[in-house]
C-alpha cells in the first residue's frame, strides 16, 4: 500500500460448515493481470529490486496448502487485492488418559 493515501487492510474470518473462510483484503495498487497466476511461485515478485524475496505467498500457499486448505487471490489494478483461504477447523482432541499425580 506504499503510496496510497487511504491505507487500509481488512480482515475477515466466517465459518462455514466444517470450514473457516478467512479473507484479507487491501487498497493498495493491486496485483497486474498478467502477473496474477504467478504469484504463488516462489521467488516471483511484482516489487522491484531489494523489495522483497518473493516468497511471502509462496510460503503461505504452502502453509494453507498443508493444512489442508486453499488459498486464492484477486485484484483489480488501483484497487487493491484480495485474498481467500479455505480453512477446515480444526478437530478438538479429547484425551481420556488419565494423567498421574506423583
Amino acid at each position: 500500500m506504499v503510496g496510497q493515501t487511504m491505507r487500509v487492510l481488512s480482515i475477515s474470518v466466517q465459518q462455514a460448515g466444517a470450514t473457516v473462510c478467512v479473507v484479507v483484503a487491501d487498497t493498495g495498487v493491486g496485483i497486474p493481470s498478467d502477473a496474477i497466476g504467478s504469484i504463488f511461485d516462489p521467488f516471483f515478485s511484482t516489487k522491484g529490486p531489494g523489495k522483497g524475496l518473493g516468497l511471502g505467498l509462496s510460503i503461505s500457499y504452502g502453509l494453507v496448502r498443508d493444512l489442508g486448505g486453499s488459498i486464492s487471490a484477486e485484484s483489480v489494478q488501483g484497487r487493491g487485492a484480495r485474498f481467500t483461504m479455505i480453512l477446515p477447523l480444526a478437530r478438538l482432541a479429547v484425551s481420556t488418559e488419565r494423567q498421574r499425580v506423583d
